[in-house]
């Protein structure tokens, strides 16, 4: 009678833990998912009013009155014959030694791919919201910060420190729990998009593919040499606890 009393209450004891871990785990989705919407919106509104401030900066700028007695009309013109210059003479090889050298970008400044603009003049600090990511296959908007650190994940996105920032010529890698923000990036397939906005722009990425990866590999985050966005999060999305590999999506740059 006795153990029978005993594995009763352990059983019940066991019950109760799991009601307990569940109603937990459904607090904390709800909640996150919550929060998370919540820093992705205020994100999207400073970027919303960070445009409306250069668009008033440019209409307020003042405009020089032209005096019609100093430009003359286009009819007034005279057209002069413009004589034809010789033609270039060839170049000549020199030898590489002699070749001038290319001028490196100056640290902190990085290229769009165009690399005419200069999209991020200064690198955000670590922990700073920099946008936002829209999954539209998901419906889903997601806060971005600087910095893949745990204080970071737990509020949204991070984007690793060491990559180019979205829209540059080169990889940029977001990453994020797959518990919490990434709970259905299983769902996404090669040919969906992720939408980046930022206060450079708004950066469309389509998914060129996906893989898995061990959770040592670090072939994810070096430099592509083209614009490229990795999204990266811990898989199988299911396992308990650390684990031991990375669901990996690879998309490129399209607008």
């Amino acid at each position: 009678m006795y153990k029978y009393k005993l594995f009763r209450m352990i059983g019940l004891t066991f019950i109760l833990i799991g009601v307990i871990c569940t109603a937990w785990s459904v607090f904390r989705i709800h909640f996150g998912k919550v929060e998370v919407e919540a820093y992705a919106k205020k994100i999207e509104d400073e970027i919303m009013i960070e445009d409306k401030v250069e668009e008033r900066k440019v209409e307020d700028e003042p405009v020089e009155p032209i005096d019609p007695n100093e430009d003359p009309k286009i009819e007034d013109v005279v057209e002069e014959e413009i004589p034809l210059l010789p033609p270039d003479p060839e170049p000549i090889v020199e030898h590489q030694a002699f070749q001038p050298q290319r001028e490196s970008v100056p640290p902190k400044v990085h290229r769009s791919p165009n690399e005419l603009e200069v999209l991020y003049p200064e690198r955000p600090s670590v922990g700073e919201a920099i946008g936002t990511l829209t999954i539209p296959k998901l419906n889903q908007t997601l806060p971005i910060f600087h910095g893949a650190d745990e204080e970071m994940l737990e509020k949204g996105i991070g984007h690793y420190a060491h990559s180019v920032l979205p829209g540059e010529a080169d990889n940029a890698v977001l990453s994020g729990h797959r518990d919490t923000v990434f709970r259905q990036l299983g769902k996404i397939k090669k040919g969906d998009q992720f939408v980046v906005k930022t206060l450079a722009g708004t950066f469309t990425y389509q998914v060129r593919e996906s893989k898995i990866v061990e959770a040592h590999d670090k072939t994810v985050i070096v430099p592509t040499g083209g614009p490229v966005l990795t999204v990266t999060t811990c898989y199988p999305f299911q396992y308990i606890g650390d684990a031991p590999q990375r669901y990996i999506l690879i998309s490129d740059l399209v607008n």
